[in-house]
């Protein structure tokens, strides 16, 4: 069993080959891509995995509302998408 651990949430993933953050400083990414939290490497696929604090996105009531129209309109895939696919290029 392996543990992810973000801030003070800890994830158990259980079964993974390999599973490791992948968000950081030695992601090894160009600073124009975007990085997932983690990555989990199981024996039938791959999981990314991206945290949201949401306490802290929506800490002020601009940012909390920014946030809600995001995921109310689907911009929030947007970002996603794009954590995805470059993480998914450079491993």
């Amino acid at each position: 069993m392996r543990v992810l651990i973000e801030g003070e949430l800890q994830i158990a993933v259980h079964d993974a080959i390999r599973a490791w953050k992948f968000d950081g400083p030695s992601h090894g990414l160009s600073p124009c891509m975007k990085a997932v939290d983690f990555v989990v490497d199981l024996q039938d696929r791959y999981l990314y995995i991206e945290i949201e604090n949401l306490q802290r996105k929506t800490a002020d009531a601009e940012s909390a509302a920014e946030y809600l129209r995001r995921l109310e309109h689907g911009n929030i895939e947007e970002v996603l998408k794009y954590k995805f696919r470059d993480s998914f290029l450079y491993e």
